[in-house]
């Protein structure tokens, strides 16, 4: 029996093989045709999409303005798909789109129409690779330019101007880290808005040589309408921000004429400061200062270096040689954070550089931007608020399968002040005493729909205390996971508190949670509860109270 296996293994093997050649096959036959000059995109019934990109005999000037002769020469690309809300339809605004090139650069240019005033229009973040951009109107596109289907790069501008840039991996791991040499403009026109983008060709990695596709798909979001459109269809679950993940679905890109690969090299110079106080050693270090950026002990100056290595097709032809890797473009600072009794921070051996933007969500992770280094501790003062619309929309389908009929039983039982094992105990009594005296159980689906925009939120948050029809240690285990969809970075964000803020949010849509970030200064909570509507689940059951049982909840 033992030299059966071999063979079994081998012929399911075959069987795969010749099973996925035959896919590989009846997916090339088909792909529509090239287009012919002077069309610039043909489709199957499908609706997959072949682009034919225009060579340009002048770099285009990048002002948002398109006033070159391609723009009335070349046919634009207009027939975008609903993703959202609407699958598969036509989309309610026009947009046209150009894709072009020269010997230096490619283009992407496209106008977009919007029946609304400029005022009606969601364009609120200046800030590059800020998550607020994709919640923000905006176009963009993604090139594969290996044609893999698995990977590419990521360009999209809110009509403000507001960029965001990512390389994708196998359909799904983003890096926003990537931050090549790009260039774009927006305008403005009666009637909506315009775009430009010129990606020079040694920003990117590719394959050199005539007669070479990519892949490649275009994006246009109405963020008031919550619409989403593609250049090819995509199923509703990949609606939303998400879309570009969906590599294998995008359109092919042909008519290039590539120039060769370049050998790049870039050099980011930069610098380490270190100050630290620690007055537990033996002598005591002070370093005489209220902030660490205020008196430097010590500093050096380096240079970070990054080189791109290609070769040919047959010898891997795309290779990235980091040097100092741990240090180019790092979000995670790689101190060491240890969280004090009175609830304050303490920051230790720091050996990173901290870039960008970010925040804590007690994940061990210490995010850049907006921290304050006081006598050795961190101070933040900071809130965040957690969308559970998009959470909901990014979740891989099999686990949207599970939580659509998924409830979770939720309790005022949970104790914040027990987290903490350091907690004054009499003030946990006084709490409990005021906010647990009765004990309240209630069962709430896991995927809400918003009674106003019908969207499907995912909501958990941590006075859940487990799933229906499953145990503790099976509910905690699902719990993490999650919460961990909720609370990603791309679903979060965070608002540092200042004199006369206040803050107004949905909680039919959201999760929110104050970062215990402010150490021994007393921090004042006024909360009201006010009676709204019941939480309905997508087959349209509402929630159910449990205990106490005289309880009423109206309809």
């Amino acid at each position: 029996m033992r030299h059966l296996r071999p063979a079994a293994h081998v012929r399911r093997d075959f069987l795969t093989a010749a099973l996925f050649l035959a896919i590989a096959s009846v997916s090339a036959a088909q792909q529509p045709p090239d287009p012919v000059a002077p069309a610039v995109i043909t489709r199957n019934e499908a609706g997959q999409a072949t682009i034919r990109a225009v060579r340009v005999t002048e770099p285009l000037r990048i002002d948002g303005r398109l006033d070159e002769s391609v723009y009335s020469e070349s046919p634009p690309i207009t027939d975008f798909i609903q993703t959202l809300p609407r699958n598969g339809e036509e989309p309610t605004e026009r947009t046209e789109a150009w894709v072009m090139f020269d010997g230096t650069n490619f283009y992407v240019g496209a106008r977009c129409w919007d029946s609304a005033p400029p005022n009606k229009w969601i364009a609120n973040e200046m800030r590059r690779d800020a998550n607020q951009v994709r919640q923000n109107d905006h176009f963009g596109f993604m090139i594969d330019t290996f044609h893999d289907r698995r990977n590419g790069y990521v360009f999209y501008s809110n009509p403000v101007g507001g960029r965001i840039d990512l390389s994708e991996a196998d359909e799904g791991n983003s890096n926003a880290d990537w931050n090549p040499v790009w260039e774009v403009r927006t305008g403005r026109f009666e009637g909506g808005w315009t775009i430009e983008m010129a990606i020079p060709f040694k920003s990117i990695r590719y394959m050199s040589g005539s007669g070479q596709s990519w892949g490649i798909q275009m994006r246009r979001a109405i963020r008031r309408k919550n619409e989403w459109v593609h250049l090819t269809p995509l199923p509703t679950v990949m609606g939303g921000a998400q879309g570009f993940f969906r590599i294998s679905a995008a359109a092919t890109l042909v008519g290039l004429e590539l120039p060769p690969a370049s050998r790049n090299i870039e050099l980011k110079p930069y610098g380490i400061t270190r100050s630290t106080t620690d007055r537990i050693v033996k002598p005591a270090v002070n370093n005489d200062g209220t902030l660490a950026y205020s008196v430097l002990q010590q500093g050096t100056g380096l240079v970070d270096a990054k080189a791109a290595v290609y070769g040919t097709a047959t010898n891997c032809a795309n290779q990235g040689l980091n040097i100092n890797a741990d240090l180019n473009g790092t979000q995670h600072y790689q101190g060491r954070v240890t969280q004090l009794a009175d609830g304050t921070f303490k920051v230790t051996s720091p050996n990173g550089v901290l870039e960008d933007k970010g925040y804590l969500w007690g994940n061990g992770y210490l995010w850049g931007a907006g921290y304050l280094w006081q006598n050795g501790y961190l101070w933040q003062n900071g809130y965040l608020w957690a969308n559970g619309v998009t959470a909901y929309q990014e979740l891989p389908e099999s686990l949207r399968t599970l939580v659509d009929g998924l409830w979770a039983l939720h309790t005022n039982l949970y104790d914040y002040a027990g987290t903490f094992g350091e907690a004054d105990r009499k003030r946990v009594e006084e709490h409990r005493k005021v906010f647990a005296s009765t004990v309240y159980e209630t069962e709430h689906p896991v995927v809400r729909v918003h009674p106003e925009s019908g969207e499907r939120a995912l909501l958990l948050g941590h006075f859940v205390k487990q799933f229906v029809g499953l145990n503790a240690a099976d509910s905690q285990r699902l719990f993490s996971i999650l919460q961990d969809h909720i609370t990603k970075p791309e679903n979060t964000v965070r608002w540092r508190w200042k004199p006369n803020d206040v803050a107004i949010w949905d909680n039919r849509a959201t999760q929110h949670r104050a970062i215990a970030d402010f150490g021994p200064q007393r921090r004042t909570l006024r909360r009201a509860t006010v009676a709204g509507d019941v939480p309905v689940a997508i087959d349209g059951s509402r929630s159910r109270v449990i205990k106490p049982e005289l309880v009423a909840v109206a309809a």
